[in-house]
């Protein structure tokens, strides 16, 4: 009966280890999605939508990589973040990767592309 417990409990391990990897792999940035990394030393708020109209709120930790909810191919993303009272605006393309920073020198939120490692 040992043996038989030792292959259900091995079974039952690669299931999960396989159902994590498989969430992992789907959290990949790709044609319908983009990913935001703050490089910041706090908690964040901006907005994100497939075009200027349909925008929803989100908030991205500290040095957390986030990756947005699927689009369209065809989407025309839009990503805003305000400091203080002024809003800064961007077109941003599906299938790439970005990173919030301060920007000393403009005193505001900025968003770069960034390269990935593909």
């Amino acid at each position: 009966m040992k043996p038989v417990k030792a292959i259900v409990l091995v079974a039952v391990l690669l299931l999960i280890t396989l159902n994590s990897f498989g969430q992992a792999v789907g959290r990949r940035i790709s044609e319908t999605t983009l990913g935001i990394y703050n490089n910041s030393d706090r908690t964040l708020n901006f907005e994100l939508g497939p075009n200027k109209r349909d925008v929803k709120a989100y908030s991205i930790s500290s040095q957390e990589n986030w990756i947005s909810p699927n689009y369209s191919v065809k989407s025309k993303p839009v990503f805003r973040i305000k400091t203080a009272e002024k809003t800064k605006k961007y077109s941003v393309k599906l299938n790439n990767k970005y990173m919030i920073f301060w920007n000393n020198p403009k005193k505001a939120w900025d968003l770069t592309k960034v390269k990935t490692d593909s």
